[in-house]
């Protein structure tokens, strides 16, 4: 009986020394989330926003203040290359031409009458015969003497000149200001900023033209990330006004010059980008706000991780924490492309092994680990 008694003691203390063992063991195990590493194809792309604009846009401009004779279109109106727009009114500019050539006819017979006061009188203190032939040109083969109201002539002269730039600058100003306004390319009237019987502002277009069948996207990226973007790089443009709906663009041009815009502030550095939109028959219209995300590189068969995977140690180096047999291993990793919310690993890791996500400070190496979920993207 006692010998019975003793090994039913010594049983249980075994038992719960097992069980004291094993609940110790247990505190020590931590319990993970892993992700799963697995081959996928990557996009890797740079996202930023920009402005509809149109490829073609035509302002026509009086080139000096006249009168709006007639409007033949409206806002809205589909025009074609060299369609009649607007019809000026040139009546005041031809009149003022005529009084100007009036006016210099006046000056010249003046100047004539001027010239042959002087003369007679110089023939009368010189007795010199009466000038044969113009008047003006024999006065002229004496222009390098001094005689008797010399500073008089030059006034007249100077009255000539006058007259005749004026004229010639009429005569310009009708030949480079047509009396009908055509439009330059095919497309949309998108601004009329006149009215019948106004008088134009050779400051502000009479007629904007707009080709809204060639669109591109003015964008401004900053300086960090121009220098993964090319010319020819595929583009993505979605827009609020235009919900659900992706276009296809294409880089066309990255401006030479960098420029500063206002951001909160301080000011950005950034560089112009113009995307052409390769899509036809679109709702895009010029001045829509648009987001585009720049395509810089794809890959095939690449290994990716969450970002909240990947943790620093004390060398500042990019660490993994590999579960294997329910215990954590360190691993060093080496990563290359940075996505949305992933990142490439180039070198550290394979196909199909369980990382650590957000691995807690008490994980080190060999740590024991439970695998209480599995993220597998």
């Amino acid at each position: 009986m006692k010998k019975i008694f003793i090994t039913l003691i010594s049983t249980i203390v075994i038992i719960l020394t097992m069980l004291f063992i094993h609940y110790i063991d247990m505190r020590s195990v931590v319990n993970v989330k892993v992700y799963t590493v697995k081959e996928t194809g990557i996009v890797s792309s740079i996202s930023s926003s920009g402005k509809v604009e149109e490829v073609n846009k035509a302002e026509l401009f009086a080139e000096y203040p006249v009168r709006v004779k007639d409007i033949k279109v409206r806002e809205g109106d589909k025009v074609g290359k060299d369609q009649p727009l607007v019809e000026l009114e040139l009546q005041e500019l031809e009149l003022q031409l005529e009084q100007a050539k009036a006016n210099l006819e006046i000056e010249k017979l003046n100047f004539e009458k001027i010239i042959k006061e002087n003369y007679f009188s110089n023939v009368f203190e010189n007795k010199q015969q009466e000038p044969k032939g113009n008047i003006q040109e024999t006065w002229n083969e004496r222009t390098a003497y001094t005689y008797p109201g010399k500073d008089i002539i030059n006034v007249y002269q100077k009255k000539i000149e006058i007259a005749q730039l004026e004229v010639q600058e009429l005569e310009k100003k009708l030949q480079q200001q047509p009396k009908v306004l055509k439009s330059p390319i095919t497309g949309i009237i998108t601004a009329v900023n006149v009215k019948k019987g106004s008088v134009t502002n050779s400051l502000q277009p009479i007629i904007t033209i707009s080709d809204i069948d060639n669109l591109q996207v003015k964008v401004n990226i900053g300086e960090y990330y121009i220098s993964k973007i090319k010319e020819g790089q595929k583009v993505e443009i979605t827009g609020d006004a235009f919900e659900g709906i992706c276009y296809s663009g294409r880089v066309q041009k990255i401006s030479p010059i960098a420029k500063q815009v206002p951001s909160g502030q301080s000011s950005e550095t950034v560089i112009e980008l113009t995307v052409d939109v390769i899509d036809e028959n679109t709702v895009l219209k010029p001045g829509y706000s648009t987001e585009v995300k720049i395509i810089t590189d794809t890959k095939d068969n690449t290994l990716i991780l969450p970002y909240e995977a990947i943790v620093q140690d004390s060398d500042n180096n990019d660490i993994v924490y590999v579960v294997k047999d329910n215990r954590a291993y360190k691993r060093k990793v080496v990563t290359g492309a940075e996505l949305e919310l992933e990142i490439e690993i180039l070198e550290g890791l394979k196909k199909g092994e369980k990382v650590i996500l957000n691995p807690p400070k008490k994980i080190k190496d060999g740590t024991k680990v439970r695998i209480a979920a599995t993220r597998k993207r």
